[in-house]
């Protein structure tokens, strides 16, 4: 597992969300229920929405398509979750070579501040 330096985050001015910020309860429902689920399948000839807030894509399909095809909507997404086993099965491109160096240095940034360790439960079992 892996443990995040935030305060390090926070001085290279990374703009972050807690995994489980929807779940607190001082944050609005509006926000909560303003969600795309985007669903990765093989084959797709082009972006669908099905049931109104389910944009399904492509394997292959890369991160600005599926922007496009949400800010394309009428009503505003402020939270879009993304169901695949393996983000490699979309194209990383975000629209231009500047926005992958830019998302590249702060990644690189966020992951650099990590320490590694296994938990005592997942030795559960071992010599």
């Amino acid at each position: 597992d892996h443990l995040f330096f935030l305060d390090k985050w926070d001085k290279a001015k990374l703009a972050f969300r807690e995994a489980s910020f929807l779940n607190n309860s001082r944050v609005p429902a509006a926000v909560r229920e303003s969600r795309v689920d985007v669903r990765v399948e093989p084959g797709v000839a082009s972006p669908r929405w099905e049931d109104g807030h389910v944009l399904v894509v492509s394997e292959g399909a890369c991160f600005d398509e599926i922007a496009d095809s949400v800010r394309k909507r009428s009503t505003p997404v402020r939270v879009v979750q993304v169901e695949t086993a393996d983000l490699r099965r979309l194209c990383p491109w975000i629209g231009s070579s500047q926005a992958v160096d830019d998302f590249n240095r702060a990644t690189s940034l966020a992951l650099h501040h990590t320490v590694r360790f296994c938990t005592e439960e997942s030795l559960a079992g071992l010599p």
